[in-house]
């Protein structure tokens, strides 16, 4: 019965240590991931910024019509290595 008893307090202690370590590591990615979203907030709003001088410079010297058509492009490209990005971290080994 002593045996029994061991056993049940032994499988209560490792489940609190391993509930502690969960929670922890819960914690951890919680914050991981709000780093992550605060980061693609300021590199969203970094690309725009990009965007926005280029198509400053770009508007002194053509026409608005060669202006938008070259910041399309450049659009498209940057929306293109973003989804090749994500494919290739997506891909498993």
């Amino acid at each position: 019965m002593e045996g029994l008893t061991e056993a049940i307090i032994s499988l209560f202690n490792l489940a609190e240590a391993e509930g502690r370590l969960l929670q922890k590591k819960v914690f951890q990615t919680a914050i991981i991931v709000l780093m992550l979203i605060v980061s693609t907030i300021f590199v969203l709003a970094a690309l725009g910024f990009v965007l926005a001088a280029i198509y400053q410079f770009l508007i002194f010297y053509l026409e608005i019509t060669w202006v938008l058509l070259i910041m399309g492009l450049i659009c498209l490209l940057i929306f293109g290595i973003i989804l090749w990005l994500t494919r290739s971290v997506n891909r498993k080994p």
